[in-house]
């Protein structure tokens, strides 16, 4: 009798190991924005004010997270129309992808540009890392993706930007908000391709500029073998007529779970929602293919101000699920937050 019921429970314990083995990767990645750790706040305390887009990077050899993120602000420079908008980028390091120092900043007047957007960090086969940024130009009519190397981070130097594809641009649109991954040798870089219906000329004030203006934000590709030169793949992942996403769908980030691709993406409707997305899961057997999933039940929103939840970046690091985004407060400002839970897969 006392084998039997060793036996039963044995059985039970297995059941219970297969099942949290094989959990389904969209129910690993879903997470709750409000209990995510601030680590850094935004400069102030109402709508317009973010600190955000994060980008995360580990380094296996020096077992340190490197973390790139920018500040965009609502003020003007001085005796200017100019508004600041995304004026500082930063890169920080960390030994528990939590408590992060500031190692290197940049600032527009680095760039001769309007905003700096976001950035990601490689680490190439070379042994050179790269720093992924985008920057808009002065009148702010286009964004353009760049790359700076060195074999040290904090060695970046904006005097060696230069354009990640060779002519310059890869489309007749805007192209923004870099994010690099590597899989099976090859590297795929996914963007931001940002169309955008001007109202009034370059020269208008800030708000007259923006009066009525219409925006379609889609993801497109880019791949490479050696994470230098990118070849372009085209539009991935575009919005529909309608729906949530219906102007917006930008995927931020990919993990490779063996069998399919799942990623987070923001999505928005209507410019008057634009910097204030929501996000999504996608997911899908090859990078070309992606899917959303059920956003019924996928949906992130922070509980507090616009409900804004963006830019999601996931990283697997020594055992742990690093989930970093930026976040919606109670004033509608957004600051920058994380996730960290242990986890097997």
């Amino acid at each position: 009798m006392r084998t039997i019921k060793t036996l039963f429970l044995f059985l039970i314990i297995i059941g219970i190991l297969y099942n949290c083995g094989t959990k389904e990767p969209t129910e690993i990645l879903k997470f709750d924005p409000a209990k995510g750790k601030v680590i850094r706040e935004p400069e102030g305390n109402e709508r317009g004010y973010w600190v955000g887009a994060p980008g995360i990077f580990f380094d296996k050899e020096k077992e340190l997270f490197y973390l790139t993120y920018r500040s965009h602000t609502h003020e003007y420079y001085p005796n200017t129309n100019i508004m600041k908008r995304g004026h500082i980028a930063r890169i920080a390091t960390s030994k528990n992808g939590i408590d992060f120092t500031d190692i290197k900043e940049f600032r527009n007047e680095d760039f001769n540009s309007s905003s700096l957007g976001r950035a990601c960090i490689i680490k190439g086969d070379d042994g050179m890392y790269r720093y992924f940024m985008c920057h808009d130009n002065p009148d702010e009519t286009q964004w353009v993706i760049g790359v700076i190397e060195a074999p040290e981070i904090e060695e970046f130097d904006p005097k060696n930007w230069k354009p990640v594809f060779t002519s310059g641009k890869a489309t007749k649109e805007s192209l923004r908000d870099p994010y690099v991954f590597s899989h099976d040798g090859n590297y795929y870089l996914l963007v931001n391709i940002e169309r955008i219906k001007w109202t009034a000329s370059p020269d208008a004030s800030y708000e007259e500029k923006y009066e009525g203006v219409t925006v379609k934000r889609s993801t497109g590709l880019a791949t490479s073998s050696n994470g230098i030169n990118f070849h372009w793949q085209g539009e991935v992942f575009a919005p529909l007529e309608s729906g949530w996403d219906s102007d917006c769908r930008r995927i931020t980030s990919i993990i490779d779970f063996g069998n399919k691709f799942v990623g987070f993406y923001d999505g928005g409707s209507g410019y008057e929602n634009n910097h204030e997305d929501l996000c999504a899961l996608v997911m899908g057997s090859e990078i070309t293919d992606l899917k959303p999933v059920n956003p019924e039940i996928f949906l992130v929103k922070s509980p507090w101000g616009t409900g804004s939840c963006r830019y999601v970046d996931v990283l697997r690091a020594k055992n742990k699920l690093h989930i970093y985004y930026e976040c919606s407060r109670e004033d509608e400002s957004h600051d920058l937050r994380v996730v960290v839970r242990e986890i097997d897969i």
